[in-house]
């Protein structure tokens, strides 16, 4: 009984790591820090970007999810109840709006710093950050996005 009981705790041990390795896949692709032409948001208006890639084989979801430009506190914005489905983008303003309703274009509550800053997206809790540009990522042009490699 002993033995079994040990079965079933490894067999859940790793399937919660293999869940936790899967949500660390997720990886801001691209980011635009001075946008005054490039991509409109649902107000009319130019504000930064920020894109997410899902580049695993399996939906994610971004519920509790983070975005933040200070390194002090990784949980700045928070993700709604949102999937991302696998080799998908998911673009989320980062005008300051703070809009979080997941059937609406999403916007942050701060503003990206074309002379360049910390950025991070942060898992569920906070205190992993599953990718980031730090502790700053380089001065940026207007209209040129930024990927990551």
């Amino acid at each position: 009984m002993n033995r079994m009981r040990f079965h079933i705790l490894l067999g859940l041990l790793l399937a919660a790591g293999s869940l936790f390795a899967e949500s660390g896949k997720i990886r801001i692709s691209e980011f635009m820090a001075i946008n005054s032409k490039t991509l409109q948001d649902d107000d009319g208006d130019y504000p930064d970007w920020i894109e997410l890639y899902n580049p695993g084989d399996s939906l994610v979801s971004l519920l509790g999810w983070h975005l933040t430009d200070d390194a002090g506190n990784l949980v700045k914005w928070t993700f709604p109840a949102i999937t991302l489905p696998p080799e998908e983008y998911l673009i989320v303003f980062a005008s300051g709006k703070d809009r979080s309703d997941p059937l609406r274009p999403l916007h942050t509550n701060f503003k990206l710093s074309g002379s360049g800053e910390f950025l991070a997206l942060t898992e569920p809790g906070g205190t992993v950050i599953s990718h980031s540009y730090g502790p700053l990522f380089p001065a940026q042009r207007n209209d040129v996005s930024y990927r990551s490699e």
